[in-house]
């Protein structure tokens, strides 16, 4: 319910419900209403605590869409989210300059990649496995006619409202990308993030020789047939 007494009703992007399903399929198939239950549960103060740890900056409204990604957000903000998430819950400081050196080649400077530990491994190894299937058997899955199936990717996909925006967030064993595609004048395009911006970021990745996520579970962790 919100503050002019309506009721906001999230819809699934196909318009249908999905019942109950497993929480690794809410990030697999996009289930946006999943999304917003399991936001529910948590809370949207944590919601929104946990976004700024992970490397989310600005304010954001506490309104349930943000579970959905309804807030302003730039290409930056998701690369440090990811790359904590990609880095085993590690966060770092994104930099675009990693040394300065002289006309020699000797460093005059160098920026340390130092790293904090924000997040318990095993809740990021969790959600990194979703986004795993996400390339495998979900939205992502386009990356495969052009990346070998063996080699092991995580990402997610993202589309706004009529299509405005398309996002994909994706990373390897060694390199991290997020792209957005959308208009300037922020107007309607034919794009989702697994029609648009996923193509850009697979034929990107194609380039730099990639190696698999890193796939060793943290102590802690144990898999179990259901």
């Amino acid at each position: 319910k919100t503050s002019n007494n309506k009721f906001w009703t999230p819809k699934n992007y196909n318009g249908r419900s999905r019942g109950q399903i497993l929480l690794y399929q809410m990030l697999e198939k996009s289930i946006n209403q999943s999304a917003v239950i399991l936001g529910e549960h948590v809370g949207l103060s944590n919601y929104i605590t946990w976004l700024k740890k992970l490397g989310i900056e600005g304010d954001m409204a506490e309104l349930p869409s943000l579970y959905l990604g309804g807030a302003g957000m730039s290409v930056l903000d998701i690369t440090r989210l990811y790359q904590t998430l990609a880095n085993q819950g590690r966060k770092a400081k994104v930099r675009a300059v990693k040394a300065v050196l002289d006309d020699q080649g000797t460093a005059l400077s160098r920026y340390p990649a130092n790293a904090e530990q924000i997040a318990d491994a095993r809740s990021v190894y969790q959600v990194n496995y979703a986004l795993q299937q996400v390339m495998h058997s979900g939205t992502g899955k386009y990356a495969y006619t052009k990346l070998p199936y063996n080699l092991s990717l995580a990402g997610k996909t993202g589309t706004t409202n009529d299509q405005r925006d398309s996002w994909f967030a994706g990373f390897t064993g060694k390199h991290l990308a997020v792209v957005w595609v959308g208009r300037d004048d922020n107007g309607k395009t034919p794009l989702t993030g697994g029609s648009g911006a996923l193509h850009i970021w697979t034929d990107m990745i194609k380039q730099m020789n990639p190696v698999p996520v890193l796939d060793q579970a943290p102590k802690g962790i144990e898999f179990v047939n259901i």
